[in-house]
């Protein structure tokens, strides 16, 4: 999860407007996590490959990928800082913070 939160911190810092993923329908868990998140499914592909290494020899089999869509709001992120796990640092919450000291700052003199 850490490493959901780097990759979006990224993103938002280089001001993207959303954020684009592919997961592959036989994954419930990794569409759980990403619903959760708030992204949306925007179409399916069930044409799509994928390498199969289970056996002896590597060989492509047929999947449905899923892909879904996030628009990546910097207030909203910024609202939601404290969903992120907290462990180490945390760039949402600092830009927030740091957003918010600038603000009061301002407002003080």
């Amino acid at each position: 999860m850490q490493m959901y939160f780097v990759a979006l911190s990224f993103l938002v810092i280089l001001c993207f407007p959303q954020m684009i993923l592919q997961v592959e329908e036989d994954n419930p868990k990794a569409l759980q996590f990403y619903e959760r998140r708030g992204y949306e499914v925007i179409f399916s592909d069930p044409a799509s490959r994928r390498f199969d290494a289970s056996g002896i020899f590597v060989k492509t089999v047929r999947t449905t990928k899923i892909c879904m869509r996030k628009n990546l709001s910097f207030q909203k992120l910024l609202r939601n800082a404290d969903q992120a796990p907290n462990t180490g640092f945390n760039i949402f919450r600092a830009l927030r913070d740091a957003v918010s000291d600038f603000g009061s700052e301002i407002i003080s003199r």
